[in-house]
């Protein structure tokens, strides 16, 4: 079979949808004939896949992320080599963007007007953003996409997804399929994996006896770490919270801690590639995110033995079983619910069990078996039409 995955910007293992196609795209050239097309560098073995540059407009200047332009010439571009490879490939798959062709399948990583709807309860500032020129661009591109059917298959990474196309543009759920997002599970042994936890506490100051909460998130603000701070607060001092992924750029959440006197028990760690040390060093993983569509930091805390404290409306939040995995917060904003939770979890003499059965539901998640999804739905599609 002769497929050809287009990921509209960098090809890149670091996160996101990126980390989805390279995830893939490793799994599937296992056996099959698979061409990727994108922007950027490929630094992978180019025996096991065949890569080819396309220019793709990946905004990088501060004014580029907020004009209609870079996303109205990725449409463009992606469209027209749907158009001109339809027929040299059994498949057409393409993430991080839409293209208008009846030929591709499109991953689907998050639905923009999902994503608008939840900023709504933000300050004036927060929603503003949402009304760029870009963004608008966007959703009337998914209005034009979904609604009139200009796809082969949606695939989704949740139900949640799936029911948010369904309800905002009335796709058809007989073009939708979900594939959950993956992992790659640690080739560590119980006593490499305790090995690395000391280390990286005693590196991180921090003594056997506290409890370490671990937040993961590049947007802070939507991801809910102003309602972990204050959780934090009503907590007791042996309770710590370490952050990584995104930055305090507007220094909001430095003034909070200052306020709430928290400064000696929260640290923040900026982005990582690599989180191998920061889940090997947590005891509990804290993400009460407003708006997820999977949120695969979920998943890994899962795998590395964390009991997990987060949203309904994750995406993850749907391969978790309440009280077995961890627990999940109807209301993401409610502070004493989110302590309530930490508190039970650290205190509650449970959360052995709970690691173990987080490894046994992240271990049958691998990006192994979510490749045989993929190529399994390729294979019941047949040729285009």
């Amino acid at each position: 079979m002769k497929i050809l995955f287009m990921v509209i910007g960098d090809y890149s293992p670091i996160s996101g949808v990126g980390k989805t196609a390279c995830s893939l795209a490793r799994e599937i050239a296992r056996d099959q004939d698979l061409t990727v097309i994108a922007s950027g560098e490929y630094s992978g073995d180019p025996q096991e896949i065949n890569f080819h540059r396309a220019p793709f407009w990946h905004p990088g200047k501060v004014w580029e992320y907020f004009i209609p332009l870079p996303v109205i010439w990725n449409f463009i571009l992606g469209s027209w080599i749907c158009r001109v490879y339809r027929k040299r490939f059994d498949v057409i798959h393409v993430f991080n963007g839409l293209v208008w062709s009846k030929s591709a399948l499109i991953t689907l990583q998050m639905c923009q007007k999902g994503a608008f709807r939840a900023a709504g309860g933000r300050s004036w500032r927060e929603r503003l953003r949402r009304k760029t020129p870009k963004h608008l661009a966007i959703l009337f591109l998914e209005w034009l996409v979904y609604r009139w059917g200009f796809f082969r298959r949606l695939v989704v990474c949740s139900r949640a997804e799936r029911d948010e196309v369904i309800r905002y543009y009335g796709v058809n759920p007989e073009k939708i399929t979900v594939i959950y997002n993956g992992i790659d599970p640690p080739d560590l042994s119980r006593e490499e994996a305790a090995g690395l936890r000391r280390a990286r506490r005693a590196e991180s100051g921090y003594r056997e006896s506290d409890r370490v909460c671990l937040f993961v998130g590049y947007d802070l603000k939507r991801k809910g770490l102003g309602a972990v701070l204050e959780a934090l607060e009503s907590l007791p001092g042996k309770y710590k919270l370490l952050v990584v992924g995104g930055r305090d750029t507007h220094g909001e959440f430095g003034q909070l801690i200052r306020r709430r006197d928290l400064k000696e028990r929260v640290a923040f760690s900026g982005q990582h590639r690599d989180l191998t040390g920061f889940y090997a060093a947590a005891d509990i993983f804290v993400l009460p995110t407003r708006y997820e569509p999977f949120g695969t930091a979920i998943l890994e805390a899962m795998n590395w033995g964390l009991p997990v404290v987060t949203s309904e409306t994750a995406g993850a939040a749907e391969l978790i079983t309440p009280g077995r995995e961890g627990f999940l917060l109807d209301d993401p904003e409610f502070s004493g619910a989110i302590a309530a939770l930490i508190r039970r979890i650290g205190e509650g003499g449970r959360a052995a069990e709970m690691a173990e059965a987080g490894r046994e539901t992240a271990r049958g998640c691998t990006w192994e078996k979510r490749g045989q999804e993929l190529l399994d739905l390729y294979i019941n599609l047949g040729s285009p039409k």
